[in-house]
C-alpha cells in the first residue's frame, strides 16, 4: 500500500511542477505580448484576444490554472482534514467548483 500512496503523491507533485512551469510561461507570453503589442485600449486588447490561437492559449492557461489550483487544495485537504467522509465531500465540492469555473472561463473567452 505504501508504494501506491507514494506513487500518487509523486504524480501529483510532478503535475504541480509541470502546471507551474506552463503557467509561468503563459504569464510571460501574455505580459510580453501586451507590452510589445502596445495594445492600450480595451477594444484593441479584445480584438487581439479574439484571434483563434490566442484564445486557445488563453483557454489552455485557464484550464491549467484551475488544475494547478485543484491539486494544491487537494493536497492541503488531504493533509489537514482527517475525517474520511468530510474529506471526500470537500474534495468532491472543490472538484466540481474547479470544473465549473474552468468551463465558465473557457466559455467567456469564446464569447469575447
Amino acid at each position: 500500500m505504501a508504494i501506491i500512496s507514494s506513487e500518487k503523491g509523486s504524480t501529483s507533485w510532478k503535475h504541480q511542477r509541470l502546471t507551474a512551469v506552463i503557467l509561468m510561461l503563459s504569464l510571460l507570453f501574455f505580459t510580453c505580448a501586451l507590452f510589445v503589442g502596445h495594445a492600450s485600449t480595451y477594444s484593441e486588447i479584445t480584438q487581439w484576444l479574439r484571434k483563434p490561437y490566442i484564445a486557445a492559449l488563453l483557454i489552455l492557461s485557464l484550464c491549467t490554472l484551475f488544475y494547478h489550483s485543484f491539486l494544491g487544495l487537494k493536497m492541503i485537504i488531504e493533509d489537514y482534514v482527517h475525517q474520511r467522509q468530510l474529506r471526500q465531500a470537500v474534495l468532491f465540492v472543490i472538484f466540481i467548483l474547479h470544473i465549473f469555473f474552468a468551463i465558465l472561463g473557457s466559455f467567456l473567452v469564446i464569447l469575447l
